[in-house]
């Protein structure tokens, strides 16, 4: 997850995260706690959508987006600011 850079990541004001959960999970990284973590942080995370632009993502919406992104293999960056 987030070990060895949450001071990084507490003291940046805007960070983008390349988001793809089927690899956190094969490192052994739960993929929706570690979105949580950034949302714990203060942070507010948005989805960068080639085709719909920019989208927030509230806490409710970690696990369908987590679930659809394993299922098609694939990653999303998440834009996230405090």
């Amino acid at each position: 997850g987030l070990v060895g850079s949450e001071m990084c990541i507490r003291d940046s004001p805007k960070i983008i995260v390349e988001y793809h959960p089927m690899l956190l999970c094969g490192s052994g990284t739960d993929p929706n706690k570690f979105v949580k973590q950034i949302l714990a942080e203060g942070f507010k995370v948005h989805k960068v959508d080639e085709n719909f632009g920019i989208q927030e993502i509230h806490s409710s919406d970690i696990d369908n987006l987590s679930t659809r992104l394993i299922e098609l293999q694939t990653s999303v960056n998440l834009f996230c600011v405090k």
